[in-house]
């Protein structure tokens, strides 16, 4: 897991690494950020990319620190976001 918790009110980016606490699955690890078949490394919380293009922008995370990738679960950004709250 990353050393660093990252908090995500609107208008901050969710990043691949970076470590969110989760309403369901506890600290969680995000893994990959997927729009389409593009990958990138940071999204902004609301996506204007999203509504955009509109393909739904997809992040894959790891729960829990002993987690890996047969672990891995997937939610689109708007549900990632609603779930998670800053890390403690």
């Amino acid at each position: 897991m990353s050393e660093t918790d990252h908090a995500t009110p609107s208008g901050r980016a969710i990043e691949r690494g970076g470590v969110y606490a989760h309403a369901t699955h506890g600290r969680v690890e995000v893994t990959q950020i997927w729009q389409g078949t593009q990958w990138t490394e940071a999204v902004t919380v609301p996506s204007t990319e999203e509504r955009e293009i509109g393909r739904p922008i997809v992040v894959r995370y790891i729960p829990a620190a002993d987690g890996d990738w047969r672990d891995e679960l997937a939610a689109t950004l708007d549900e990632f976001h609603a779930a998670i709250a800053p890390a403690d």
